[in-house]
């Protein structure tokens, strides 16, 4: 059994849930950072935390550049308890702590608290940044009865599209780094998600007018898109 059909075994008996909702207790922290607020608070990829926010019970990070993996920031939202999932070499930037580390890998899966967290390969076949051999990832995990998916950096490669029953998918959108957009929108398109998001863009690379045109590419195939979580811009 391949990395994926593993992985597809997981949403066996998976429906999604009300259109409405498929965003619902997410939050967009700017660049590629998602935070997930419901009776589990997790972090995708942290970076330039304001602050305030909630701790973490669970940190996945995708990648160890310092836009994804940012030491810094998972230490504001660290307690003693916190779990933390990263490829090895950027785990071993996180700051130290009690909590459980799991080493993540194309392919792994893993059940904390109540989650299924499964580990997708994420990589560039166009950008020299992201490649195969870094064995990097994204995420899909179960989350307040939602699959969601983030695709970390790269991710729009065929071995990186993730069964077809996801609720909500997150993509990175910008050019410089990452596949061109019309590379992420045919991963929505393979994918066909109940709502497709751009990330990775606005900060460190990438404009909103990428995120906009996602959206627009992802409508005129008749896919639901939309702005990020807290964010709305012409064309959302």
């Amino acid at each position: 059994m391949s990395p994926l059909e593993a992985i597809a075994r997981l949403g066996e008996g998976s429906s999604r849930g009300d259109s409405a909702d498929l965003l619902r207790g997410i939050h967009w922290l700017g660049h590629a950072g998602l935070l997930l607020e419901g009776s589990r608070t997790v972090y995708i990829d942290p970076f330039n935390l304001r602050a305030g926010l909630p701790k973490a019970d669970l940190v996945l990070i995708t990648h160890p550049h310092y836009d994804h993996c940012s030491p810094r920031d998972v230490a504001r939202i660290l307690k003693k308890e916190t779990v933390i999932m990263a490829p090895e070499d950027a785990l071993a930037k996180m700051p130290p702590g009690p909590g459980e580390r799991i080493v993540a890998a194309p392919g792994k899966t893993a059940c904390w608290g109540g989650l299924q967290i499964a580990a997708l390969p994420a990589y560039s076949t166009t950008k020299p940044q992201h490649p195969k051999s870094k064995r990097w990832v994204g995420y899909m995990l179960r989350w307040e009865g939602r699959w969601i998916y983030h695709a970390g950096d790269g991710g729009a490669v065929p071995d990186c599209i993730p069964p077809r029953w996801l609720d909500a998918a997150f993509f990175p959108v910008d050019p410089v780094y990452n596949v061109e957009w019309s590379m992420t929108t045919a991963a929505a398109r393979a994918l066909r998600p109940g709502v497709s998001v751009p990330i990775h863009f606005g900060s460190v690379c990438g404009l909103s007018a990428d995120a906009v045109r996602f959206i627009r590419e992802c409508r005129e195939s008749k896919l639901w898109a939309c702005m990020p979580p807290g964010m709305e811009a012409e064309g959302s």
